[in-house]
């Protein structure tokens, strides 16, 4: 009988999944066939003709998830609070971004010498390149020890000119 190797567990050990939040999720096919297909309760696979084509990242629109909270802690760290999502997989060393599991933030780790601006700027840039979601500002979002000045720059959009 062929042995086959044990399968991963998918999920992360440490990540409570029973929290109301959204999920990126990603499903592959083999050889990226069209396979996939509407399904309803009791009702058949569609036909073949109006299966779902595969859809490449590259091709998805960008979705919006708004910011809760911006806060800079008194060590210069700025923690970015997502509005109800878990960017858990965010883990870009190069970009220098984390998601935080205990706090459900994501934090720069300032190995370079950037403007508070910047980082923000590199932390939106990380979850757009890795999640394709865009996060963006609200009425709602809440300012912590934030100078009037950045977050004028966040709400306006200046931050993507920081370098």
């Amino acid at each position: 009988m062929e042995e086959f190797p044990k399968r991963k567990h998918p999920r992360l050990k440490t990540y409570d999944y029973s929290r109301n939040v959204y999920y990126h999720v990603t499903v592959c096919t083999y050889d990226k066939s069209p396979i996939l297909s509407k399904v309803g309760v009791g009702r058949e696979l569609a036909p073949a003709a109006e299966r779902r084509k595969f859809i490449f990242a590259e091709e998805c629109d960008f979705m919006d998830v708004f910011i809760k909270t911006i806060h800079l802690n008194d060590n210069g760290t700025l923690f970015v609070y997502p509005d109800s999502y878990a960017f858990d997989m965010v883990f870009r060393i190069a970009m220098g971004v984390n998601w935080d599991e205990e706090k459900s933030c994501l934090i720069h780790n300032p190995p370079r010498n950037w403007s508070l601006l910047r980082w923000y700027k590199q932390i939106i840039l990380a979850v757009e390149s890795e999640y394709k979601i865009t996060l963006k500002v609200d009425s709602d979002t809440i300012y912590e020890n934030i100078d009037s000045d950045m977050q004028r720059n966040i709400e306006n959009g200046e931050f993507m000119h920081a370098v």
